[in-house]
């Protein structure tokens, strides 16, 4: 019998309290989580652990999201990750920019409850 693979889903977000919901209800529909709080680690993390997705915040430390998922997409090594950003950021303009930048999807946090954002992943990685 062979080892089940499990998909491999890297949180960038910098709100302890939603990372580990996430974490949790995310290992509990079977993916294997990466968590980062910042972008310039999430830029590192994509590219050593290659994840199926990335779940981006936008409001981040450092580099903002939107900074990050440029950088993502116009690497050679993560430019095919899947990206779905889950943000506060409800404004048309952000929403515009990370589709435009190569977001597969935008979640506004306050929008979706946890079992809805497992079920998008769970499309996204059909």
């Amino acid at each position: 019998m062979s080892p089940i693979i499990r998909k491999k889903v890297l949180i960038v977000e910098d709100e302890e309290t939603t990372y580990k919901a996430l974490m949790t209800t995310l290992q509990g529909g079977g993916f294997a989580v990466l968590h980062t709080m910042t972008g310039g680690k999430a830029l590192d993390l994509a590219a050593q652990e290659k994840p199926d997705l990335i779940l981006l915040d936008l409001v981040l430390p450092g580099f903002s999201g939107l900074d990050v998922l440029a950088n993502l997409k116009n690497n050679p090594n993560t430019h095919d990750i899947p990206v779905l950003i889950l943000s506060q950021l409800s404004d048309q303009d952000s929403i515009s920019r990370g589709i435009t930048l190569g977001a597969m999807g935008y979640l506004v946090k306050s929008e979706y409850q946890l079992d809805d954002i497992v079920k998008k992943v769970k499309e996204i990685l059909k």
